[in-house]
């Protein structure tokens, strides 16, 4: 599924890091109904992103920053690739790709 901000409804988007413990990529990170996306801020306008189709995704978590806030949130796919973002509420999103990951199933 190819990200297009005219064609898509997102059930849920929020502002994101993507990190990977020392770099960070500012951007939103937009749940659909089939994927999950990243568009990074830096170059809203380039081919660069990241997605994820829901059913592609094994593991959802959540885990503290520094040892301090939780604000983290980690993505693993059936591949074994493990992303990790630094968003405000990562429960609440993980519980929302749940629910849709769930619709998907029975649709």
């Amino acid at each position: 599924m190819k990200y297009k901000r005219s064609n898509i409804n997102p059930i849920r988007e929020t502002e994101a890091v993507l990190w990977d413990g020392k770099n960070q990529l500012e951007g939103t990170l937009i749940l659909t109904r089939q994927a999950l996306a990243f568009r990074q801020h830096a170059f809203p306008k380039g081919h660069l992103h990241w997605e994820v189709q829901l059913q592609d995704i094994k593991e959802l978590q959540t885990f503290l920053l520094y040892d301090m806030a939780s604000n983290g949130m980690r993505i693993t796919s059936i591949s074994g690739r493990e992303d990790l973002f630094v968003i405000t509420e990562p429960g609440g999103f993980i519980h929302a790709i749940r629910k849709a990951q769930e619709r998907q199933k029975n649709f």
